[in-house]
């Protein structure tokens, strides 16, 4: 099995019919299902608004996602969390038939980016990415993970959020070390002077090392910017 993490382009939408959804909110997460199957989904959802909402709160949750039950269960600013129990006839993700795959929640949608994680059969994974090659070829594989190379137990259920960002062995090793010893801290509790010394690497090295570890680690939360998106070709499959 695998675990996986896409970046899929925000016109992505329009194949799974929500784009319209994006004209008052800015995002929306789906942090946790309680239960979802190819119509029916029960989960608790997070959303930012692009601005303030006019109509009462109960007419634009209604009209936008026309729930068969909602309950608000907070409101602060311009972002609202909320439990919906939603069923659609053409689906919730209708591209990808049923098979040997679920999503790990949350998964984060925007007008310009899908982002969301994936337990996969490795057998299956051509399958699905020709599937999402049939409606774009820019899609990002943000990182990917061995489910049967996992030694501990914690490691899968909620010590570390799996899959894990896309590091070298080497990029593990020291970001390991420096978040261990409060490199990441505010102010720092270990130099890269100090921890160059422990590699036995340079400082030039080290501060190489934590930028690339830096930016793998905020476009697997965050997504990478469209334009640094990666055209697919079928021969890659």
């Amino acid at each position: 099995m695998k675990a996986i993490r896409l970046q899929l382009p925000g016109n992505f939408l329009k194949y799974l019919g929500f784009h319209d959804i994006f004209q008052d909110i800015e995002w929306i997460e789906i942090l946790q299902a309680f239960q979802y199957d190819s119509t029916h989904l029960f989960s608790i959802q997070r959303m930012k608004f692009m601005h303030s909402i006019n109509d009462p709160l109960d007419v634009f949750i209604q009209t936008k996602f026309n729930p068969k039950f909602y309950q608000v269960l907070n409101v602060m600013e311009d972002e609202m969390t909320c439990i919906l129990n939603q069923t659609r006839s053409s689906g919730f993700f209708p591209i990808i038939e049923s098979g040997p795959w679920a999503f790990r929640f949350p998964i984060h949608v925007s007008k310009e980016k899908i982002l969301l994680s994936m337990i996969v059969q490795e057998e299956y994974l051509p399958k699905l990415y020709e599937i999402l090659m049939s409606f774009t070829n820019t899609y990002e594989i943000l990182a990917s993970t061995d489910l049967d190379k996992i030694e501990d137990i914690k490691d899968f259920f909620g010590a570390y959020f799996l899959p894990f960002p896309n590091f070298t062995r080497r990029q593990r090793e020291l970001a390991t070390y420096a978040a261990e010893k409060g490199y990441f801290q505010s102010p720092k509790k270990i130099s890269a002077k100090d921890i160059a010394k422990k590699f036995n690497i340079s400082v030039t090295a080290v501060n190489k090392h934590m930028n690339n570890i830096k930016n793998i680690a905020m476009e697997y939360f965050f997504g990478k910017p469209e334009r640094y998106m990666t055209r697919r070709r079928n021969t890659e499959l």
